[in-house]
């Protein structure tokens, strides 16, 4: 998982393991196969994650720590919020 933010990554798994081996398992599936866009592989890969029936979490939780962290972050927010815009259920950045 190519990282932007190394150090807010490690507060990341410092304090919720579960999700960020989640947030992790989904970048790398994605990374496996670019150079193909985020938004051609966000959801295939997201579907595949899914169907581990271990993995329980919510998609814009994850969104929203990949975004934070991860070089492709901003590209699969733009998916997330494209996807879901229509549902009232786009990521929302926070302030700190």
């Amino acid at each position: 998982m190519k990282l932007k933010n190394k150090r807010l990554w490690k507060k990341y798994q410092e304090t919720n393991k579960e999700i960020s081996a989640i947030a992790e398992k989904w970048a790398n599936k994605m990374e496996e196969q670019l150079p193909d866009s985020i938004r051609d592989i966000a959801e295939s890969s997201l579907t595949e994650i899914l169907r581990d029936k271990t993995c329980i979490f919510s998609p814009d939780l994850v969104v929203g720590i990949l975004n934070r962290v991860w070089e492709y972050g901003e590209q699969l927010k733009q998916w997330h919020n494209q996807q879901f815009l229509e549902n009232g259920h786009a990521f929302q950045e926070q302030k700190a």
